[in-house]
């Protein structure tokens, strides 16, 4: 799965090198994760399996427009355009009683909405990571950007 992501879209590598060093326990490669997170040229959006955001990278804060203090602790759907957002909760909790991945383990387009209620094309792959009994989503997000002639 993980070889046919990288076919897909060559910025998966920070998804992947992000996982493989999650469940590491030392705190140097604890932070070395955070780093890492914080570099990424890719929007990096983390939340808890309720869909609570508990860490975002600069790189999707630029293209959210929200600050981390904005962001932190609410609930992912802020990014979510409007028409969709109020059923985005009950997408996380079908795939929590079913198991059945319709977006978990894959990249697709997406529209990510703003602070400003803008929308941004995003190439978006979102994966489960396990830290024992916790789980934890993380969303890779890439805008899309086009020439300006």
């Amino acid at each position: 799965d993980e070889e046919q992501d990288r076919k897909l879209h060559p910025t998966c590598s920070t998804m992947i090198r992000f996982k493989e060093e999650f469940n590491k326990s030392t705190e140097e490669t604890q932070q070395a994760v955070v780093e890492m997170l914080e570099r990424s040229q890719s929007g990096i959006v983390v939340t808890d399996e309720g869909g609570i955001i508990v860490a975002i990278n600069e790189a999707a804060l630029r293209v959210s427009s929200y600050e981390r203090a904005e962001a932190i602790g609410k609930n992912v759907s802020i990014f979510v355009p409007s028409a969709i957002a109020g059923m985005h909760q009950s997408f996380i909790e079908n795939y929590l009683a079913s198991g059945v991945a319709r977006v978990v383990g894959r990249g697709r387009d997406v529209l990510l909405q703003d602070k400003f209620a803008n929308y941004i094309h995003v190439y978006a792959q979102i994966d489960e990571l396990r830290r024992g009994p916790e789980l934890f989503f993380i969303a890779q997000l890439d805008p899309y950007i086009t020439a300006q002639k």
